[in-house]
């Protein structure tokens, strides 16, 4: 069976293709150009993009935008409502304000990111499915779609794979893994887990995971440090600061790639009190959370596919 692998950068990250089927070659530059499509249609930077263009006028007037534009923020406001906003697509003028102060070293004043706030609301996100049409209701809002914008193109890269009968494979958008089928040599496609406390990036353990997406989001990574204190990209839209540190990763494993990058993000940012009651919205929802060094959290649907590899690591399950 012919593979063809890909190297892209694209949506500001690494991206890694390999699919196997007769039309291979076709598949994978056709899935690039969804995703270069994909970037210029929801950039929160690129003038010409659909969610440019709603910032621009928000609080003024309406805008046409594309449909994978409605299928997202749809999409997007759906888990903000399920989340009670602890994900929130609105946190654009946040993630500005955060940009600008890792960019000039600079600690928040907690004043100006209380003004901020008062523009966070995912229920200010107005959509027309109809005429397609979306506005924000505020001045000065920002929708910025880091949090859920390379999982929706992972779901997008595996329909073009399906529409070229591509029945085995993965894409890799920057850690977000998108699989369909499995390898022909293999059961199951296995994809490692990164250790948050291993200096050079080890991995404390793996999936086994067939027409799954598993998406990991940490702090470990992108952050800017002041005194010794470091401040990490991922933000809680309830007080505009970096969520604290209760987990150091958390990965989820989901059929809907749009789902686990964005939940992977919410899940982040919740207690361990909040994250109980959240996951039984989502029964089928696979979760690997680590807090403290030498400990892992996995929850019980995980058990047969999960194996650790740091022999280290004690393995609690959750339901």
């Amino acid at each position: 069976m012919k593979c063809v692998e890909k190297f892209d950068f694209c949506m500001d990250t690494v991206i890694y293709q390999k699919i196997y089927g007769k039309n291979s070659e076709v598949a994978i530059d056709e899935a690039t150009r969804k995703i270069q499509y994909l970037e210029c249609l929801l950039s929160f930077f690129q003038e010409e993009s659909d969610i440019y263009q709603i910032n621009s006028k928000a609080g003024k007037d309406w805008v046409k935008v594309n449909q994978d534009t409605i299928e997202i923020l749809k999409m997007a406001v759906k888990i903000s409502e399920l989340s009670a906003g602890v994900f929130d697509v609105t946190t654009g003028v946040l993630n500005d304000y955060w940009r600008h102060l890792k960019k000039n070293q600079r600690k928040p004043d907690k004043n100006q990111i209380d003004d901020l706030m008062r523009l966070i609301n995912y229920r200010d996100i107005l959509i027309n499915p109809e005429e397609k049409l979306v506005k924000l209701s505020r001045f000065n809002q920002k929708i910025d779609l880091g949090g859920i914008g390379k999982g929706y193109a992972g779901e997008k890269v595996i329909d073009v794979y399906k529409d070229y009968s591509i029945q085995s494979g993965f894409i890799n958008l920057g850690g977000n893994v998108v699989t369909i089928g499995k390898p022909h040599w293999n059961r199951n496609w296995i994809i490692g887990i990164r250790d948050p406390f291993s200096e050079d990036g080890g991995i404390f353990g793996n999936l086994k995971v067939e027409d799954q997406a598993v998406v990991t989001s940490g702090g470990y990574e992108r952050y800017y440090e002041i005194n010794g204190f470091k401040y990490h990209h991922i933000l809680d839209p309830r007080n505009g600061f970096p969520a604290r540190l209760e987990w150091q990763s958390v990965t989820v494993v989901a059929e809907s790639s749009s789902l686990a990058d964005a939940l992977s993000t919410a899940i982040f940012i919740m207690s361990q009190k909040e994250l109980v009651g959240f996951l039984e919205n989502f029964p089928s929802l696979g979760v690997i959370l680590v807090a403290h060094p030498g400990e892992i959290v996995v929850s019980k649907n995980l058990k047969e596919i999960f194996q650790k590899i740091n022999q280290k690591m004690s393995i609690i399950y959750i339901n």
